[in-house]
């Protein structure tokens, strides 16, 4: 089969409305699940590279607690719009027996994503609302047709579900819940990373820069040449030394207007 599939981050006002505006439009909501879900790297092909998926998903009905396992394989993209993939799936009895068996097989476990899923289902098109852990609230739209159908059909029909959603086409990606973690992981590590080394700076700022006195003209000396600096690099600027609850020094660019905070 194929799956077309459209994905949207939102922001949390978006999920909080979008299942009345859906219920509007006559989609049925379903049993919310929670999904855990393993990908997995071939021994023979990287599966990065190739744009494939080897999925191994627990699908726990939240109302009921019944947990169903699932062995889900996904092709490289179809088109350039959606994520659209043909899509092979079947359900398996016992989630660590498979596990052991693909680590025996020589796949790789890469990384794990859960999420909490809401369902609302019209006809052929499902749209879905994930609260995925590390990632914050997504919307899905999904329509399924078989091996060989024409997608581009289905694609125009979930981009103007989207529109009527309210869902701007800006927020669509085509990246997986995977690669979208894996980027958010390496800007959160290189952001810790450059904060380790500006602290690092700062305390040696503040090592260096201790005074044995300050005084009113201390403090004017400092001011008037940061103002001074400042100026030579084409600038605006607004200049305050205090000491305590006294200000000592204060200047500011006629270009800056002082704000009143009351």
């Amino acid at each position: 089969m194929l799956e077309v599939e459209l994905k949207a981050a939102l922001l949390p006002e978006q999920a909080d409305v979008l299942p009345n505006v859906l219920a509007a439009l006559h989609f049925a909501e379903q049993a919310a699940v929670q999904e855990t879900d393993i990908y997995f790297n071939a021994p023979d092909r990287d599966f990065r590279k190739t744009d494939e998926a080897l999925r191994l998903r627990t699908h726990k009905l939240l109302s009921e607690g019944k947990t169903q396992t699932l062995v889900t394989y996904k092709g490289a993209k179809l088109d350039a719009k959606s994520s659209t993939r043909r899509e092979l799936e079947t359900a398996v009895e016992d989630f660590e027996t498979m596990r052991q068996l693909f680590c025996a097989l020589g796949y790789k476990p890469v990384f794990t994503v859960t999420k909490k899923r809401r369902s609302f289902t019209c006809g052929a098109k499902t749209v879905c609302l994930d609260d995925v852990t590390g990632l914050g609230a997504y919307l899905e739209l999904e329509s399924v047709l078989p091996d060989g159908a024409d997608c581009e059909a289905a694609v125009q029909e979930l981009l103007a579900l989207l529109d009527t959603l309210g869902v701007a086409r800006s927020a669509l990606t085509r990246e997986s819940y995977y690669s979208l973690i894996k980027q958010f992981m390496r800007i959160a590590s290189a952001n810790w990373t450059l904060g380790k080394k500006l602290m690092k700076v700062i305390h040696a700022q503040e090592q260096a820069l201790v005074f044995e006195k300050f005084m009113n003209e201390d403090a004017y000396q400092i001011g008037t040449k940061i103002k001074q600096g400042v100026e030579k690099l084409g600038h605006d600027v607004v200049d305050s030394i205090s000491l305590g609850d006294e200000q000592l020094f204060y200047y500011a660019m006629q270009s800056i207007r002082p704000i009143s905070l009351s």
